[in-house]
């Protein structure tokens, strides 16, 4: 996030919860709130207003590690929404562009869901707290499972995501708490709550989390990918605000106390947390715990993983491909369920790997399928500006555009490369993970390829191992991580036969 939008209602809002909530149960008990440099920040971005006065964010993603009273957050921020100064007045435009208040909200309804009873209880008790600890009692009747306004309309209730689906509900706010427990059918319970904002003006949601399993499908990692895409400028969704907060650290050098005691550092600002605690606490539990408790990181346990930990990070480097340059294309795709991934690698002895396209099925239940016409000019692309020796497609779902490439670049150049013959598939895989692993090669960073590489899971056959994802319904994609498999492996064969030019044409040595 930037420092500060030009326009927005955070810096009130903030104001209003340092002047009426007190924190809840614990050494604070009752005491005024006083936020951090970071919650002011990320409130500032929340409550971004354009220049109607409309609000620009509708969705919210707060990640965090444990122990950053991310539950607290949420109910101040519900209790704001519910009684505070958004919810009674906006900024509209005035004249000669001052702001102006403007249009009282009524009726507002918040919904503070939690993926169980348990912490919908936690979430609903941090609410209870504020107000009953503080100045804030007088204007409140609370009851086991709701908050209300006393004379006038206004209610905050509380929703356990196992409890239903919650149809019907009209939120003005959704204060969604650690959704990496959302998983199964609580996901559909969130995509619900989240589709009922679109009732009511200037409504919103936010989802407060730390990082989960990799490897498990939720509403937190739904998310996670879709604010890295946004982040990385793949979507453009100026409605999204993405606020995560990790260290940037290769796993695998975590055994070193001094690299652990910088991660630690960079994750855990708060002023409450001590490094040496959470040092040794770290060091207690299994690394993908460890890692996603106090560093929020989402890494999967190592049995699942198909490269080590770090070792795709440690690959990447700042690199432009200039023009001319020799290379070969992998191309998987499929036409509407998955993805399409057009990635290049270089000939040469360290292979380069760079993604010239990617299309991804944006997620939900959204009717999609490849722009076929995008896919055809990001081909035409590669062949206008490198000199490409060789593309090799996986080609189930693309024979009657791989026809067409034959025909327009020659037999020669393009080339099917069947992903379904196990044997040769686990040989592509053994030599592209060796060479990840020591050296072999780099690759730009893509944000997609990488979650894709990510997303692979290592197949055991009598044929050899080879990648997949974790299941056939999955929505983890792994077509880039395919597509990258592909090309390095053909690189790297033209790399060690080399065509050589004579007086009789072109031969290979």
């Amino acid at each position: 996030m930037r420092s500060r939008p030009k326009w927005s209602l955070g810096p009130e809002v903030a104001a209003w919860i340092e002047t009426f909530c007190v924190h809840g149960p614990g050494d604070v008990l009752g005491k005024p709130v006083e936020l951090t440099r970071d919650e002011r920040r990320f409130l500032a971005w929340a409550y971004e207003v354009d220049r109607e006065g409309r609000r620009v964010v509708r969705r919210a993603v707060r990640g965090l590690p444990k122990g950053s009273r991310k539950t607290e957050f949420a109910a101040w921020v519900c209790l704001a929404e519910l009684a505070g100064p958004v919810r009674f007045d906006r900024f509209e435009q005035g004249e000669k562009g001052k702001r102006a208040r403007g249009k009282r909200v009524v009726d507002p309804f918040v919904v503070a869901a939690a993926a169980s009873y348990d912490q919908a209880d936690l979430l609903m008790s941090a609410v209870r707290a504020a107000i009953s600890e503080g100045p804030l009692k007088d204007f409140f009747d609370v009851f086991e499972k709701e908050v209300q306004l006393k004379g006038q309309a206004g209610v905050l209730v509380r929703v356990p995501a196992v409890a239903g689906t919650n149809d019907g509900l009209r939120p003005t706010f959704v204060a969604m708490d650690e959704t990496h427990e959302w998983t199964g059918s609580r996901q559909r319970v969130a995509m619900v709550l989240e589709n009922g904002l679109q009732k009511r003006r200037d409504s919103w949601s936010l989802q407060i989390t730390t990082a989960g399993n990799p490897k498990v499908e939720s509403t937190a990692l739904t998310a996670y990918e879709y604010g890295k895409r946004v982040e990385t400028g793949e979507v453009d969704d100026p409605g999204f605000l993405f606020s995560w907060r990790e260290p940037k650290v290769n796993v695998d050098l975590l055994a070193d106390d001094e690299v652990l005691a910088g991660a630690l550092k960079d994750a855990n600002p708060e002023g409450w947390k001590r490094p040496s605690d959470l040092q040794l606490r770290f060091r207690e539990m299994p690394l993908h715990e460890g890692c996603r408790y106090f560093l929020n990181l989402w890494v999967e346990p190592d049995e699942e993983r198909w490269l080590p930990p770090g070792a795709w990070e440690d690959a990447q480097t700042e690199r432009t491909v200039p023009a001319g340059s020799r290379i070969v294309l992998g191309f998987d795709g499929s036409y509407s369920g998955d993805s399409t991934a057009l990635v290049g690698a270089t000939v040469e002895e360290t292979p380069h790997l760079f993604v010239l396209g990617l299309w991804e099925h944006p997620g939900g239940g959204v009717a999609w399928k490849v722009d076929h016409d995008e896919v055809e000019a990001a081909v035409h692309r590669a062949f206008s500006e490198y000199e490409v020796l060789e593309m090799s497609a996986d080609p189930p779902y693309w024979s009657q555009q791989l026809a067409r490439w034959v025909e327009q670049y020659g037999e020669d150049r393009v080339l099917a490369f069947n992903t379904f013959v196990r044997k040769r598939m686990a040989a592509a895989c053994s030599s592209f993970y060796q060479a990840a692993t020591s050296g072999g090669l780099t690759h730009d960073g893509h944000a997609g390829l990488t979650r894709h590489v990510d997303n692979a899971v290592l197949k055991e056959t009598a044929q050899g191992a080879y990648i997949v994802k974790e299941d056939k319904a999955s929505p983890r994609k792994i077509d880039a991580a395919i597509a990258a498999v592909i090309a390095f492996n053909r690189a790297a064969w033209h790399e060690q036969n080399p065509k050589v030019e004579t007086k009789a044409g072109v031969f290979f040595t």
